[in-house]
């Protein structure tokens, strides 16, 4: 008998052993993430919950320091924004430094120890300070402004433009005096929906679009030239030929291309009610999801501050 009260007891130390060893949060398994290394060495971590996570190859440099762990609090602490950029002003922190402080929060969503509210707060506070400490250092006059296409280097007196949605999709010609006087919208057409519309002001045609943010996420826009709702974690990069957004594998979301000084075709990913828009070289198509196969070619070198406007 006192045998098998040992064995029992024994199986059940082992059980409680084990089941120690897993991390547990608040009665349940934490997820553990799927990680893919990028093509700029960079660490994705993918949750089942769909919140996807970018560490930069020199986050173990900030693991310890003590402005890491300073910057977190800031982060976290009451107050409005104004008070937290002054304290982040006395810690003069590195982008690297930012960015490795940003990874602990979105680690901790991306496990459920946060919640989305928090960490939609945490992550506005984020940018925020990241487009400040731009300003700061003069290298970038307004974070969330595209770089403007610059007007095509041709001399070539255009009368007539042809746009492309997919490089053998729909196809449509306007009159260059009908995009001066009129914001045209009928590239594409779903009852009351118009996901394009074309124009030219002051000389500069402009393409204004909304475009696929990431699951879960806003539509990125793009007016006047103007780009709004970037995950902060994807790039993008022009010239005076095109311009390309990538999302954070540096994979290509949409492009703007001038295939001649009066043929443009525009490529990439666009929400429709129900839906998606997939332009791509080989024509147009829609799908109620966004296709794991689906891929651009890529048209520029990553990351953008590194390469501006340099070809693949």
């Amino acid at each position: 008998m006192k045998t098998k009260q040992l064995i029992l007891l024994f199986i059940f130390i082992i059980f409680m052993f084990n089941y120690a060893c897993i991390p547990l949060q608040k009665g349940r398994l934490l997820s553990s993430p799927v990680i893919t290394e990028l093509p700029d060495k960079s660490l994705l971590y993918s949750f089942q919950s769909g919140v996807t996570c970018k560490k930069t190859p020199d986050y173990t440099k900030y693991i310890n320091t003590g402005g890491k762990a300073q910057i977190k609090e800031i982060f976290e602490a009451s107050g409005n924004y104004e008070s937290k950029w002054q304290s982040i002003k006395v810690i003069n922190p590195t982008f690297g430094m930012i960015d490795a402080t940003f990874f602990d929060i979105c680690f901790d969503y991306g496990q459920g120890l946060i919640d989305k509210v928090k960490y939609d707060e945490k992550r506005e506070v984020y940018e925020k300070i990241r487009e400040d400490m731009f300003k700061e250092e003069g290298k970038l006059k307004d974070i969330k402004s595209m770089p403007e296409i610059k007007k095509p280097m041709f001399s070539e007196n255009i009368k007539y433009y042809r746009f492309s949605l997919g490089g053998r999709g729909i196809n449509i010609g306007y009159e260059k005096e009908v995009l001066e006087n009129g914001h045209m919208n009928n590239i594409l057409v779903i009852g009351n929906y118009r996901p394009f519309e074309l124009y030219i002001e002051e000389g500069k045609l402009y393409a204004d679009v909304k475009i696929y943010g990431g699951k879960g996420r806003p539509p990125i826009e793009i007016k006047k030239n103007k780009l709004s709702n970037k995950p902060p974690d994807w790039d993008f990069n022009s010239n005076e030929t095109a311009l390309e957004i990538v999302d954070n594998n540096y994979s290509p979301i949409y492009q703007f291309i001038y295939k001649t000084p009066s043929h443009i075709v525009i490529n990439g990913i666009f929400p429709i009610p129900d839906s998606f828009i997939l332009a791509c070289d080989s024509g147009t198509t829609s799908s109620s999801i966004v296709p794991t196969n689906f891929s651009l070619k890529r048209i520029f070198k990553y990351p953008s501050w590194k390469h501006p406007g340099k070809y693949e």
